[in-house]
């Protein structure tokens, strides 16, 4: 794999000028990449060579890469998303209803 040394500010900036900013358009993407990492899930399951596994991080990296621009377009680092969800998991380990809808 060829690493590029660029931040992730440098990547959200490539993501827009490709992808543009529209939620709704980033919502079809994550759904079609979600769609791949699940038969890429169903692959790695099924391989016994070790080219599943390659096929599923491949795809996860994808996934990855759109909710993290998702992020970005409301204006959240991917940093903050994952503080985010790591304090509703702490919160909720003693508060279990915590932001669940009723």
């Amino acid at each position: 794999m060829n690493n590029i040394d660029l931040n992730e500010q440098q990547i959200m900036q490539y993501f827009d000028d490709k992808f543009g900013k529209s939620i709704p358009h980033r919502m079809i993407k994550l759904r079609e990449e979600e769609k791949e990492l699940d038969m890429a899930e169903f692959v790695c399951s099924a391989s016994r060579d070790g080219k599943g596994k390659d096929e599923f991080l491949d795809e996860v990296s994808d996934v990855l890469a759109v909710i993290t621009h998702l992020g970005h377009c409301l204006g959240y680092t991917h940093g903050e998303l994952l503080n985010m969800s790591y304090e509703k998991c702490r919160i909720r380990e003693t508060d279990p209803d915590y932001k669940h809808s009723k």
